[in-house]
């Protein structure tokens, strides 16, 4: 069985009349030619905001480098800890049909769920009395 093709993200706008104006236009038309003639399946929703790669470093360098100092673990393994703590479970369906529980990603969490992500994390390393500096106080 051959790996589904990855189906790509468009962004847009909404204009004031209600219309859709894609942000990179000649990608969006050239991609519709290709599906000529085809019934298609098409979802709209708000753009969310990724966390930067800024949060990412500070979750790394920061968090899990003062919980790792304290810990003795690795980050590796308390990211997969933290997120079976703090986030929700996902399941996922194999090709035979069976479901199997995962921890939760941090990967397409928004800005505000990975914030919210991180500030657990920290909030429980701080009643372990673990200090974690604020990411103001890091450059």
């Amino acid at each position: 069985m051959d790996a589904p093709k990855p189906v790509p993200i468009f962004r847009a706008r909404v204009d004031d009349e209600g219309k859709l104006r894609p942000r990179e236009a000649g990608r969006w038309t050239g991609y519709l030619a290709k599906l000529r003639g085809r019934d298609v399946e098409v979802t709209v929703r708000p753009e969310r905001k990724y966390r930067s790669l800024k949060a990412n470093a500070y979750l790394w360098g920061v968090v899990y480098a003062a919980a790792s100092e304290w810990s003795g673990h690795d980050a590796e393994e308390l990211h997969e800890i933290f997120k079976r703590q703090f986030l929700p479970s996902r399941q996922i369906v194999m090709p035979t049909g069976e479901v199997l529980d995962a921890p939760g990603s941090t990967r397409y969490l928004d800005t505000d769920q990975f914030a919210a992500f991180v500030g657990k994390v920290t909030r429980w390393l701080a009643e372990q009395g673990v200090h974690v500096p604020q990411s103001s106080e890091v450059a």
